[in-house]
């Protein structure tokens, strides 16, 4: 059977079934399903990932090119992909894409997987290329050299992302209702992920971006999703021996607004105006506890390190007033009283009042 490799360069974050590349891809799949050819998929981007999902909806026969810097990774993340995108074993091989790279996201490693996939395909269908990088470069290589074939019948102009992440909200826009409410809850806030939810496998993640007219993973999603499944989920992300905890903050709405800022290293707002607040007494009843800060040099003794966190050099650390749980959050046996939310805008608010019965509050007018 002849390979072949749907070609994208990185795109834009947070796409939907009406983002053009995703449009594109999906008829340059069903052209391979309908020649009946093997496609080329990998790991490690969105796009790459994108294409593991389509080819098993599809049932198309794949071969998932595996960046990896020893065996024992590439037969872990083997697994993992099999587990995560519900793979059909009697339709998809493995191959590893080997390198001394430190780890699979190197830009080495991830470069050798992008050359494996354009000189190891039998027919190159690239969608969305940006002019001048790297995988441009491998397809006019390839052409030079007179290896394969080309279809260009889904090829689109590359797209940058128009409108920005970020936003800004001020306070003397607040609404005074949310204004009133102070330091009266311990909340966790939220932000839209950059892909499946924590508990979410990336099957049924591509599976709603392939199904929804918009991004279906933003923080209103998010916070919908915390409330209806009872349960927030621990991240070892940052935190003191990778210790898996929810984090909260003591700051009242209004003085988290100056925290909520974009981290371009990490492509996402730090935090974003959703989140869900537990009353005061109810938070430390249920073990919710404060974050004991301390400066380089005094490191408190006889204390968990899921409740330690150093007060920074750069960045004080202590202005968030965090808060920790050990573990998952239930909210399934807290009094609905005793809860609150928040969201953006009042229509959002006014979906979750009256979608879970909880009182929300607004971050604009």
């Amino acid at each position: 059977m002849k390979t072949s490799a749907i070609l994208l360069s990185r795109q834009p974050l947070r796409p939907c079934r009406l983002t053009q590349w995703v449009r594109q891809t999906l008829l340059a799949v069903e052209w391979v399903k309908k020649n009946h050819l093997c496609l080329l998929t990998s790991l490690g981007m969105q796009t790459w990932e994108f294409l593991i999902y389509l080819a098993q909806i599809r049932k198309i026969e794949q071969v998932v090119l595996i960046p990896a810097t020893v065996e024992h990774e590439f037969e872990t993340l083997q697994q993992t992909t099999i587990d995560q995108f519900n793979l059909d074993k009697s339709l998809v091989r493995f191959r590893a894409v080997m390198s001394k790279a430190k780890d699979y996201q190197n830009r080495k490693l991830l470069y050798d997987r992008d050359y494996a996939a354009v000189f190891e395909a039998d027919i190159l269908i690239p969608v969305s290329i940006r002019a001048k990088g790297h995988m441009e470069d491998l397809i006019q290589k390839k052409i030079n050299e007179k290896q394969g074939e080309v279809i260009t019948l889904f090829q689109i102009e590359y797209q940058k992302r128009e409108r920005p992440l970020a936003y800004d909200i001020e306070r003397d826009k607040l609404p005074s209702e949310t204004i009133n409410i102070g330091d009266r809850y311990i909340i966790h806030w939220t932000r839209a992920p950059n892909g499946p939810w924590p508990s979410e496998k990336k099957h049924a993640y591509f599976c709603a971006v392939a199904g929804s007219d918009f991004y279906p993973r933003t923080a209103f999603h998010t916070i919908q999703n915390i409330v209806k499944t009872g349960k927030i989920i621990a991240s070892s992300a940052h935190m003191p021996r990778g210790i898996p905890v929810v984090s909260f903050s003591g700051l009242a709405p209004d003085k988290i607004l100056p925290l909520m800022k974009w981290r371009s290293r990490y492509r996402r707002m730090s935090f974003e105006p959703y989140g869900i607040g537990i009353e005061k007494t109810t938070a430390r009843q249920l073990g919710i506890v404060p974050v004991q800060y301390y400066r380089k040099g005094e490191y408190p003794e006889n204390m968990p390190f899921w409740q330690l966190q150093s007060r920074g050099v750069k960045t004080d650390w202590k202005q968030e007033a965090e808060y920790r749980y050990p573990g998952d959050f239930s909210l399934s046996d807290i009094d609905r009283s005793k809860v609150v939310c928040f969201c953006h805008t009042p229509y959002e608010a006014n979906v979750i009042e009256r979608s879970f019965g909880i009182k929300t509050y607004a971050f604009a007018r």
